[in-house]
């Protein structure tokens, strides 16, 4: 939820309503220190900056989520299994081994001939 000024309220009613609302999430979350404060800023910030295709990839624990280091090993781990599954189907195509084009119509001519016996 992002909070904005309204035009009707003052800066100091805007600035009382984001202190509450701060204080309800810290609460909600069960924060009792500051390095657990700290914590959740940082997943916070995390969060914010992941792109939206792994965060999809992640869309059920997402909330969950409220440990910056456990997210953070997750990320990694998530992009190193990517990083390798790509770099692997870059290898294959260089070896003409993976074509997409062609082995999506392969699948389906022999759909096809299969269909036609």
């Amino acid at each position: 939820m992002k909070h904005q000024k309204s035009t009707e309220s003052t800066w100091v009613d805007f600035s009382y309503e984001l202190e509450n609302y701060c204080k309800e999430w810290v609460t909600g979350l069960g924060v009792e220190s500051f390095e657990q404060l700290l914590d959740l800023m940082v997943i916070d910030q995390l969060k914010r900056r992941v792109p939206p295709e792994i965060r999809d990839h992640f869309l059920d624990e997402w909330v969950e989520m409220i440990s910056s280091k456990k997210l953070a090993e997750k990320l990694d781990a998530y992009e190193n299994v990517r990083g390798n599954f790509q770099k692997n189907l870059a290898a294959d195509r260089r070896k003409g081994k993976y074509n997409p084009k062609t082995q999506s119509k392969t699948n389906s001519d022999d759909k096809n001939n299969a269909e036609n016996k």
